[in-house]
């Protein structure tokens, strides 16, 4: 995109007047999510890697997850939020916002590359999951190293590759710009936008969202139908008199131990029922990371949309409104730590113990540092005693 399609391309946007203490309370928040996401996502990975209960393969791909949220929320998007901080307090000439602007596009090509590498990450787990409920006695194909490995790499692979058509005038000359507020972003406005950038939005949206969101919701509704199939199974098998004759009643080696007094289970049935409702409790957990990541993230393709669609009116008469659409869209970075946390106990007790062990050895740095200043000073009230007893 050249200087001339630059200013034709600005033109139709009025830059918006924002109050400055407002912005500064958005940044303020902003980089409290920004430090919490790091913090969370930085406590997943090392809670994966040293807790051996935890080093499962759907947790492999949760620790992807991680890695990608981290970079999110400890480089991206701060880098957004100094964007916003330049473009709004910075006087610019026309030359140097065409800088500007040509800079957001490739720094858009990894923001929007890491994005949608967390969706496709999301998909993978959902996948996973879809086996091992689904076909449990298929699971172990996915449990091979080739297929596994390409279960980790396609959610980097490729949104890397489709993003990079951003960079290419063929594809999608103006394929990010800057909001009239200094958000760098996607460019939907199809109707102004040169150089066939429609045909970089639909190899964008349908691979690497659309596609892998549609795979997530159906995944998880089947799961859900094979739970209620299982569940209903189970419960039939459990109090079936050919499965249950009278002598088992009294084996306590045949059953589950139940301290409600209720009717106990044969020792195969209760087996399988734990691993299942194990395996679903993964899945829900999954589930609420997803359903989080939809309602942080397509909020604000929604409103630039709609923005883009009628002239920015809404971004001209309410401009903070972008402001905290895009801050929700930044929270989905430090939200999946705390689901984890939430339902799963042992992220919680992984979690539980890497604080104690971190806040131990702050403690004992600090109680260390303070000893050695009082040696010191200790040790230099000794000596200047020992000079006034000489003189």
């Amino acid at each position: 995109m050249d200087a001339k399609q630059f200013h034709n391309f600005t033109d139709m946007w009025k830059k918006p007047s924002i109050d400055e203490t407002h912005l500064l309370l958005w940044i303020i928040l902003m980089l409290l999510i920004f430090i919490g996401g790091t913090l969370g996502n930085l406590l997943t990975i090392i809670a994966i890697m040293t807790t051996k209960k935890l080093q499962t393969h759907s947790n492999i791909l949760v620790l992807n997850m991680a890695v990608v949220d981290c970079l999110l929320s400890s480089v991206i998007y701060p880098i957004k939020v100094i964007m916003v901080l330049l473009y709004n307090f910075l006087p610019y000439t026309d030359q140097t916002k065409f800088e500007f602007t040509i800079f957001c596009r490739y720094y858009g090509f990894i923001n929007v590359a890491l994005s949608f590498s967390s969706n496709m990450t999301s998909c993978a787990i959902a996948v996973n999951r879809f086996i091992a409920i689904v076909y449990a006695r298929k699971y172990h194909t996915m449990q091979k190293l080739p297929l596994f490995l390409l279960m980790i790499l396609m959610p980097w692979i490729v949104p890397l590759g489709v993003s990079s058509l951003g960079l290419l005038d063929r594809y999608g000359g103006d394929s990010f710009h800057l909001t009239p507020i200094g958000l760098c972003t996607f460019n939907l406005d199809l109707q102004t936008a040169s150089n066939h950038n429609w045909k970089f939005i639909i190899a964008m949206a349908v691979p690497c969202l659309m596609l892998p969101t549609l795979i997530i919701a159906a995944s998880y509704v089947a799961i859900y139908l094979k739970v209620i199939q299982v569940r209903r199974n189970l419960r039939r098998a459990i109090y079936s008199p050919v499965l249950r004759p009278n002598n088992l009643l009294t084996d306590s080696s045949l059953s589950c131990t139940n301290t409600n007094g209720c009717v106990q289970a044969p020792t195969v049935i209760c087996v399988r029922l734990k691993r299942f409702e194990h395996r679903v409790k993964g899945a829900r957990m999954m589930f609420i990371c997803f359903t989080m990541f939809c309602a942080t993230y397509y909020p604000a393709t929604v409103v630039v949309a709609v923005a883009k669609h009628f002239k920015s009116r809404i971004l001209l008469d309410c401009p903070p409104l972008l402001l905290w659409v895009f801050g929700l869209y930044f929270a989905g970075c430090c939200i999946n730590p705390i689901v984890y946390a939430w339902m799963n106990s042992d992220f919680r007790k992984a979690f539980k113990g890497l604080l104690y062990a971190f806040g131990g050895k702050l403690r004992d740095i600090f109680v260390g540092r303070i000893l050695l200043l009082t040696r010191r000073m200790e040790s230099h009230t000794f000596a200047r005693f020992c000079c006034m007893r000489s003189i």
